[in-house]
């Protein structure tokens, strides 16, 4: 038994809210690697550039990419550290990598989305997920303290709305 956990100790095999949904609940430390890790999923996929996310992120290699592709899996290794403070400091490092090269990248750094509810042109990335809401019924980004305090449904679904409108004579909510 002691040889077998030894040669998957490095595998994403424990699917950590299977088994216990309230874990990121109680673990603190388990609930930041995880809100880390969807900055990483949510950053890989809003990289425009052609480099592989190993070169952008290289504290990720390849024999841990697999925490920038989901929030569940983990390997022993990751559960250990994370007791430890290892795994949120990884992950903490890895986004600042991303977050340094998307800022540095003019091209990842154009694909940033613009705030419609207030006069900021600074781009904001669906990766800030402290700080960015995406809009449910339009997939539209805005900063959170601008769409909370909205009163109506957000520019986007609005002009969606009048174009069906207009197309249809029928009003479609979003």
């Amino acid at each position: 038994v002691v040889e077998y956990l030894d040669s998957v100790r490095e595998h994403p095999l424990v699917c950590a809210s299977s088994i216990n949904p309230e874990l990121y609940n109680k673990e603190n430390a388990l609930s930041e690697a995880r809100s880390l890790r969807l900055k990483l999923v949510l950053g890989k996929e809003h990289i425009a550039c052609q480099r592989k996310f190993s070169e952008i992120v290289p504290v990720l290699d390849h024999n841990n990419l697999y925490l920038s592709q989901d929030t569940e899996m983990y390997s022993l290794a990751d559960l250990e550290a994370g007791c430890e403070g290892g795994l949120v400091e990884l992950l903490t490092s890895a986004v600042e990598q991303m977050m340094s090269h998307v800022n540095q990248c003019a091209r990842c750094c154009g694909s940033g989305y613009v705030c419609e509810l207030c006069d900021d042109d600074y781009p904001i990335y669906p990766f800030l997920v402290d700080t960015v809401v995406e809009c449910r019924g339009c997939k539209g980004y805005y900063h959170r303290e601008c769409f909370e305090k909205k009163e109506d449904s957000c520019p986007q679904c609005q002009r969606r709305q009048s174009r069906n409108k207009a197309e249809t004579g029928r009003d479609f909510e979003y």
